[in-house]
């Protein structure tokens, strides 16, 4: 590099942008210089990246506008570059222009200029670049395709962004769907993008999380009413208005049911009934799923949003399904009085209740009647509760079911009503939850044999082996593709089936199963579910996250709306950082509790609370006794 001296053309980036200027005073460390348009710059020396030398004249800046003509006049030779290049080493820009241009006049000036501003060509690392070989010129196009289709799309939807974040008026937000892709995908992983960046440039007076609800309010994306743990985490809670909820129409059967349900008394997603009749040898017995794969196109847009959401999600506030409600809860639900395509396991019994033969059939069934849980277990000495209720305890000690000391059924939701937060109370050892659970077993585990002998490709559900000495509970679960003993339902093989209203993979191996016994080929091959498996099992974990998340959540605002300054029974599960973990035992609901006071890992005591802070995930009180 030449030294500088007044009079000396320097290349300098200002913004982003590559100037020309010629200096017209210098000190020790800095310089000033003009361009080309005039505009004056107080710069240090050792922001110039190339420097001439002084150019001989009275009058600077004519001198200056000569040089930038010299340089426009020259056209580098991109052959002799590429020849003087590597893609595989490093060069100094020095030692290039010795090469083609010797000196640091106006053609030294024009080949960097044309190196600068061809970077497809050229990778540059501080002052050394190299040709970029042929696959990093293609990958350097497709990101400058991509980069400027991104900037494209902020300037499209800016004017609706701004009209939104600053409470004006505006008619439509284009490209929404993109927008709320772009949100949910930043919540989930934390990742600055140029949505964001802009978002954030708008002065509203909110700060990015307050921004990011308000846009997706306005997008349908979420309501008011939306689980703040929920919202948080990204995941998807409304549907678009946009999305179409067509179904395909339902298939011609010969078989006909009439069946009831039996499930929450406070819901209308019912997927799963039953048939139970007298018969000349014994029974038949049909447990029918609604046939949710019969009605779904598996390449359209709803399936793909089935995808992207896994499962439903049960919070206090209410439920996020997996398929629009007006499906979820209308079309495709067992809904009393309707007429339904079901997948359906139709099982011979003989009078013990020993399964004769089984089968699986697309049917039409329809539905009496839906049941709640509390409503069989008063009926449940009635026929043919009481039937079922003796086939359920069989098939529970066929499959070696045992029960487990240190199990307690009873387990404590919290829901949602108004302003108004509650505890629900479940025994899930009651005879009719277990009655359908045996039922649902026994679906599953025959869906998974039907797999299994004619070599039908579905997502089993696997329980890794348990290691010696440890405990029953501590087995993992997973996803495979490959059929293996199941020991919690005593199966050979188990999928879950049973429920593609609620969950996915259900869903999926319904689509299997349609088309075996339909006689057509399978819509996915062994390859195609494992690609699902680790996309199913990361959006699963996920859903866990937020579930127990939102339970602390909603435990504190519970504890906040009604028991503060209340006696409350609790047991010390473990000491922490400023309190302790404890475990309430009315509820078996864990809380993490602030307090100055003492007392032993174990111990069974009486807390007060007098603060909850919900946002924040704790409690502050005294341990009482």
């Amino acid at each position: 590099m030449n030294s500088i001296q007044t009079g000396s053309v320097v290349a300098f980036y200002n913004h982003g942008e590559l100037i020309l200027g010629i200096i017209t005073a210098i000190s020790e460390t800095y310089a000033d210089l003009i361009d080309r348009d005039k505009n004056t710059y107080h710069l240090p020396i050792n922001r110039f990246q190339l420097i001439s030398p002084a150019l001989s004249s009275d009058d600077l800046y004519p001198a200056l506008l000569g040089f930038i003509k010299e340089i426009s006049d020259y056209q580098p030779d991109p052959d002799s570059i590429r020849a003087a290049l590597d893609s595989d080493y490093w060069t100094s820009f020095s030692e290039l222009n010795e090469r083609l241009a010797p000196g640091n006049g106006s053609q030294a000036f024009a080949l960097y200029i044309y190196l600068r501003e061809n970077p497809s060509l050229f990778l540059w690392k501080k002052d050394q670049l190299r040709l970029r070989s042929p696959m990093e010129q293609v990958e350097y196009i497709r990101m400058e395709a991509k980069e400027d289709a991104e900037r494209s799309f902020i300037q499209r939807i800016s004017p609706a962004l701004e009209a939104i974040l600053l409470n004006k008026a505006y008619a439509t937000i284009p490209e929404a769907d993109q927008i709320t892709a772009q949100l949910r995908t930043y919540l989930i992983s934390g990742t600055m993008n140029d949505l964001i960046r802009h978002i954030n440039n708008i002065d509203s007076g909110d700060d990015t999380e307050h921004k990011i609800h308000k846009l997706r309010i306005a997008l349908g994306d979420i309501s008011g009413d939306t689980d703040p743990v929920l919202e948080r985490s990204g995941l998807p809670v409304l549907f678009p208005t946009s999305l179409s909820r067509d179904l395909i129409k339902p298939l011609p059967t010969t078989e006909s049911y009439t069946a009831f349900s039996i499930d929450e008394g406070d819901g209308n997603d019912f997927d799963d009934a039953i048939s139970f009749n007298k018969t000349d040898t014994g029974y038949s017995l049909g447990i029918h799923i609604s046939a949710v794969a019969a009605r779904i196109a598996q390449d359209s847009e709803l399936f793909a949003h089935t995808q992207e959401r896994i499962s439903s999600i049960y919070l206090a506030p209410g439920t996020t399904p997996l398929l629009p409600e007006e499906l979820s809860g209308g079309e495709l639900s067992l809904i009393k009085d309707s007429k339904r395509l079901c997948l359906s396991l139709i099982l011979d019994l003989d009078n013990k209740l020993s399964i004769l033969n089984s089968r699986f059939a697309l049917t039409e069934v329809f539905i009496e009647n839906n049941y709640s849980y509390r409503d069989v277990d008063r009926l449940i000495h009635q026929e043919p509760y009481q039937t079922l209720q003796r086939l359920a305890r069989l098939t529970a000690n066929a499959r070696g079911k045992q029960d487990d000391a240190s199990y307690n059924p009873i387990v404590h939701y919290i829901k949602k009503s108004g302003d108004q937060l509650r505890f629900r109370r479940i025994d899930f050892s009651s005879p009719a939850r277990q009655l359908i659970e045996e039922l649902m077993v026994l679906y599953n585990s025959h869906f998974a044999r039907y797999a299994m002998n004619n070599g039908l490709a579905l997502i089993f559900r696997n329980v890794s082996p348990i290691p010696e000495g440890d405990a029953p509970q501590n087995s993992q679960a997973f996803l495979s593709t490959t059929a293996d003993y199941h020991p919690g339902t005593g199966s050979q093989a188990y999928v879950h089936a049973s429920s593609p209203i609620r969950r996915f993979t259900d869903l999926v191996n319904q689509y299997q199963m349609l088309s075996s016994i339909l006689g057509y080929q399978a819509p996915f091959s062994a390859k195609d579910l494992d690609d699902l498996i680790p996309m199913i099992e990361t959006r699963l974990i996920m859903l866990r996250s937020v579930i127990q998340a939102s339970d602390r959540y909603w435990l504190l605002q519970l504890l906040k709306q009604s028991y503060l300054e209340t006696p409350l029974s609790a047991f010390i599960i473990k000491p922490v950082r400023g309190g302790f973990v404890v475990e309430l035992i009315d509820w078996q609901k864990r809380l993490l509790l602030h307090t100055d006071s003492d007392n032993r890992v174990g111990s069974e005591i009486q807390i007060v609370l007098h603060s909850v802070m919900p946002d924040k995930g704790y409690a502050a009180g005294d341990i009482i006794s």
